[in-house]
């Protein structure tokens, strides 16, 4: 008799999306990672143009072209505190996806440890009713004999 764990379904069903989720979680570190090297760069850009105003300062630049340069400035900062908002986001989104990930890969385990006592359960069965069998035919070989053995007089 073959073994079948009877929510067999269910335990794929569960690992489907333990594995969705996993997948979620890379792609949510991933868009983190990816969002905060165009902070980086956002800020290296917003650096670089700060250094040259300073040194154009220096020399005297007239004061339209000061104004663009700040505008410019400020245009990267509020670049950067979207992108920031955008990662902290991301990171709450993340906190959500692992807190599910765990719930999800301990759904699976229950499941799985579900499994193995029902196997274990099963076998058990299948050895005390092979051994059932087992004495059966023994019985009716040792009742064999002996019917034989009182017939013939040995």
């Amino acid at each position: 008799m073959k073994y079948q764990f009877k929510l067999q379904s269910l335990l794929k069903y569960r690992t489907f999306l333990k594995e969705k989720t996993q997948l979620e979680v890379a792609m949510i570190l991933g868009n983190i990672q990816t969002l905060n090297q165009k902070r980086r760069k956002l800020i290296v850009d917003m650096e670089k143009i700060l250094e040259k105003l300073q040194f154009l300062l220096a020399e005297g630049i007239p004061a339209s072209e000061y104004q663009i340069s700040m505008s410019y400035v400020n245009d990267l900062k509020n670049q950067v505190r979207k992108v920031e908002q955008k990662i902290e986001k991301s990171n709450n989104d993340l906190e959500i996806s692992r807190k599910k990930l765990v719930d999800r890969m301990v759904e699976v385990k229950k499941l799985e440890r579900l499994s193995e006592k029902e196997f274990d359960c099963f076998k058990k069965s299948q050895k005390t009713k092979e051994m059932k069998s087992n004495d059966e035919t023994y019985s009716i070989h040792f009742s064999t004999k002996n019917q034989y053995s009182i017939e013939s007089g040995h």
